[in-house]
């Protein structure tokens, strides 16, 4: 039986970190809510929706400067979804979350 390919086994672990920032999302919104913790999580949704921006922009640029292809979705994804998990510790440990 012979191993996968170097890509097949990168794009298994992008996926399987994608899953795991995807729980920390999921379990972030579906917790009980005060005024504190709906800071936290607006604080969050606003700073990571701005990286997700500046990616999209970077996207966009990329071929037009004949840099690249672009970034690709699953880059995208896993970008949005790491900025959101950081942004949610980073304001959790400011306003004690």
């Amino acid at each position: 039986m012979q191993g996968g390919s170097l890509p097949t086994i990168l794009l298994f672990i992008l996926c399987g970190i994608c899953l795991c920032f995807s729980a920390v999302v999921l379990w972030s919104l579906f917790q009980k809510k005060d005024e504190r913790r709906a800071l936290i999580l607006l604080k969050s949704a606003a700073a990571s929706f701005l990286f997700t921006l500046l990616l999209l922009v970077l996207d966009a640029l990329l071929p037009l400067l004949r840099a690249g292809r672009g970034l690709g979705s699953m880059a995208l994804l896993c970008g949005a979804l790491v900025a959101f998990s950081v942004f949610l510790a980073h304001y959790s440990k400011k306003y004690g979350g």
